[in-house]
């Protein structure tokens, strides 16, 4: 399934619909091979989540897995302390 404009968001599981992320993109493609969903796009991605902020470009998501692989110019703002992250 190609896609044009996706907007994919995902809510936590608690009953409140609260968002958990939101994944942007110009253009997708979906793959489904039985139960397994995943989604490709070689053009920018942005990932939105409560304190992080992530871009890049040729991505890969794993919808079983909850995963997301970004493989170039990939840029991630924390809005959040990180504390002792150098150590």
């Amino acid at each position: 399934i190609d896609l044009v404009g996706m907007q994919y968001t995902t809510y936590i599981e608690d009953g409140t619909n609260e968002v958990d992320s939101t994944l942007l993109a110009p253009s997708a493609s979906v793959f489904i091979n039985k139960n397994k969903i995943k989604v490709h796009g070689d053009e920018s991605v942005r990932l939105i989540r409560k304190n992080v902020d992530v871009t890049g470009e040729r991505w890969t998501y794993d919808h079983a897995e909850k995963r997301i692989l970004i493989e170039k110019n990939v840029r991630v703002v924390f809005s959040m302390e990180l504390k002792d992250i150098l150590k």
